[in-house]
């Protein structure tokens, strides 16, 4: 019978030290995703562009791994080909499964100028290119107009740099239009993004409850038949006049009755007590606390 005895405490005692194992490994656990920054946006998208020239000027940064740039990965790409416009999504994770996503919009051009820039192997368009690509336009210069640019080369000793600028072809900016619809997009594209992460961080908090309920499962519970019981001064009231039963799914009422431990309180002081009842049944489960009113007379 000794034996048995100690047997039960060495297994209460080790299943103390594995649930507190477990719950320091779950309070430990990484939870923060990572962060997606992007840099630079002069890449035109075209159909069959490499993933890696979608990845350049993309980074990730995690609080706990650091630098996770290189687990960027493009989940999917959106082409808008009425407006010229695709939205590229970009997701990646963390060593503990922590996952963040983005986007970005691009200007896109036609299959045919894309086929053309997959030949030449071109990221984009980069200043003046010799020959039209299919599908765009060719510009010829008239005779008048060449005889001007000899004119303006002949005479470029006695042309002050100034004017030269001047005479220089403006930029192409995009217009406000345009601006406006690349912003519209990219907010739409940052709030569907953020609306995924939100669902993934409430299915994620639901299997955590779901965890925890399934770890309370067993625990023992305490059914109160009365909220209050009296006392005298320097004397414990009778707990059997408060309990009415036990709930559990091994112990019975004696041993769960025979474990049950009361918050401290002043028995000498008479007025009402605020205390809390727990039991623990003999697999070391402690029950949720429940509150008893003790009228010390």
């Amino acid at each position: 019978m000794k034996d048995s005895g100690k047997w039960a405490v060495v297994f209460t005692v080790l299943n103390i030290i594995l649930i507190t194992v477990c719950v320091v490994l779950l309070l430990n656990k990484d939870r923060k995703p990572p962060v997606i920054s992007f840099s630079g946006n002069d890449l035109i998208y075209y159909s069959g562009i490499d993933n890696e020239k979608l990845l350049q000027g993309v980074g990730a940064v995690d609080a706990k791994d650091g630098d996770v740039t290189d687990r960027i990965v493009v989940e999917k790409i959106v082409q808008n080909k009425n407006e010229n416009r695709a939205i590229v999504y970009y997701a990646v994770t963390d060593l503990d499964g922590n996952a963040a996503k983005a986007s970005r919009v691009f200007e896109a051009v036609n299959e045919a100028t894309g086929d053309a820039m997959k030949d030449i192997g071109m990221a984009g368009f980069d200043g003046d290119m010799d020959g039209a690509l299919p599908g765009e336009p060719e510009t010829l210069e008239p005779a008048d107009a060449q005889e001007e640019e000899l004119q303006a080369t002949a005479n470029a000793e006695d042309t002050p740099e100034e004017d030269t600028e001047a005479e220089s072809s403006p930029s192409v900016s995009p217009t406000p239009d345009i601006e406006e619809q690349r912003r519209k997009e990219q907010e739409e594209a940052d709030r569907k993004a953020q609306e995924e992460e939100e669902q993934r961080q409430q299915e994620e908090a639901g299997r955590r409850q779901e965890e925890e309920a399934a770890a309370k499962a067993g625990n023992p519970k305490i059914i109160l038949k009365s909220t209050t019981v009296n006392a005298t001064a320097g004397q414990l009231p009778a707990w059997i006049d408060a309990v009415g039963s036990f709930q559990d799914d091994k112990d019975g009422y004696e041993t769960l009755f025979k474990n049950l431990k009361a918050s401290k309180y002043d028995v000498n002081a008479r007025g009402d007590h605020a205390v809390t009842l727990t039991t623990t049944d003999s697999d070391g489960n402690v029950s949720d606390p429940v509150s008893v009113t003790v009228h010390v007379k």
